[in-house]
């Protein structure tokens, strides 16, 4: 599919047709409008698996480039061995399971400025499971404290590197080194926030911080996929006035000033 590295506005017809199929990423509108009133877990099993995976939970605009990104950098994996680092309740997990890959979802549910959740992950997460016929294996925690005695075809991110801090972003990538297949891919979506280091003076914002791309990468070892670098946080080329200059072809999260970069590294074949 291509790495574009900062999701565009116009989104391709692919993601279009993938979006709809799942709903995401907020759920099946049409359904979603119609009990609008109705809080999420007064709905029936029924109302829930047809609004569809992408209904549990809350998302931004800027999901509708990641997950099918995401989901299409994985496209051609025979029941591949999934791993997915804060996941939460979040829909993509389950359509990689419905179509039969095993995925292990690892998330120690942390705050991370919205809120607690107001369910019990593991139940409401079972819950799901039942509901879409699917078998994630939810792990709460994070992945430095769970040890893992397997590999993993490939390793997913989405939107959750910037809210760690540097020490628990280090130890997570050396899991993920320790973890991927030789050859195995790790697919990462990484928020650029617009109000923050290197756009203005402010080192941190309530969600977290920007992260260098290029440390990352220094940590792995890992060779990057195709894309420009010209366009990550962290590398030499990048230039915060040619991303402010060219913003109006970026996808904007509609709530909040970030963008979304999009990554991949693979692990050195043995």
């Amino acid at each position: 599919m291509g790495d574009p590295i900062l999701a565009r506005a116009q989104q391709t017809k692919e993601f279009k047709e993938w979006n709809r199929k799942w709903g995401a990423p907020f759920g099946k509108l049409k359904l979603l409008k119609a009990v609008s009133g109705l809080p999420l877990l007064r709905r029936s099993s029924t109302l829930r698996r047809a609004i569809g995976p992408f209904g549990c939970q809350f998302n931004t605009n800027t999901r509708a480039v990641e997950y099918p990104w995401t989901y299409f950098q994985l496209l051609n994996s025979q029941r591949s061995t999934i791993l997915e680092v804060g996941g939460a309740l979040s829909g993509l997990q389950f359509v990689f399971a419905m179509e039969g890959h095993e995925v292990h979802n690892v998330d120690p549910f942390f705050d991370y400025g919205v809120g607690d959740y107001r369910v019990d992950p593991l139940v409401e997460h079972e819950k799901l499971n039942r509901l879409f016929g699917t078998n994630v294996t939810l792990h709460k925690a994070t992945l430095p404290e769970l040890e893992f005695q397997r590999s993993f075809d490939a390793v997913i991110c989405v939107s959750t590197i910037e809210h760690m801090s540097e020490a628990d972003i280090a130890s997570t990538l050396r899991s993920v080194k320790r973890l991927l297949k030789p050859g195995g891919l790790l697919v990462l979506t990484v928020d650029l926030f617009l109000d923050v280091v290197p756009f203005t003076a402010s080192s941190t914002n309530k969600w977290g911080t920007n992260v260098s791309i290029a440390w990352m990468q220094q940590i792995l070892g890992f060779e990057m996929g195709a894309g420009r670098v010209a366009e990550l946080y962290g590398y030499a080329e990048f230039s915060s006035e040619d991303v402010l200059r060219d913003v109006a072809k970026y996808d904007v999260n509609k709530n909040y000033p970030q963008l979304a970069q999009l990554v991949t590294f693979r692990s050195p074949k043995a």
